[in-house]
């Protein structure tokens, strides 16, 4: 399957996206309801580490899934809280991506942030650092 869907830590507070090869909107959107059921299992709020699993995932956006971040937003759980997205966008990519999400789509721009390793993902993501944001 080119979406995983896991918890990433026993306390059930974290959800790591594992994404293989060039995934479709169609999977992404099975993953995503994947991501809900397990939501829904837990009380607590729960934020998300999306990961390039290989070289075809990393960067790799399908056609038309930038107009659906506003609908994947829209319909989020009400406990979905913060997703990191590893790696982060270098270069030019990378301020491209964040100008355009910014300007197009600034309210969504805050519930998202990029990180080296999964390690800085975890650290972005503790309630320490969760306050500060």
């Amino acid at each position: 399957m080119p979406i995983q869907v896991h918890w990433d830590d026993e306390a059930k507070t974290i959800i790591r996206y594992e994404m293989f090869g060039r995934w479709t909107l169609q999977e992404f959107w099975e993953a995503y309801e994947q991501a809900r059921q397990m939501i829904n299992s837990v009380e607590n709020q729960v934020r998300f580490i999306q990961v390039s699993m290989d070289k075809a995932s990393i960067g790799h956006m399908p056609n038309g899934f930038i107009t659906h971040l506003r609908s994947i937003y829209r319909n989020a759980h009400p406990r979905a809280g913060r997703t990191i997205v590893i790696p982060k966008a270098r270069g030019l990519i990378g301020e491209v991506w964040d100008r355009m999400i910014s300007k197009a789509f600034p309210q969504i721009r805050d519930h998202f942030d990029f990180a080296d390793s999964l390690e800085e993902a975890r650290e972005l993501l503790s309630p320490a650092k969760e306050k500060v944001k």
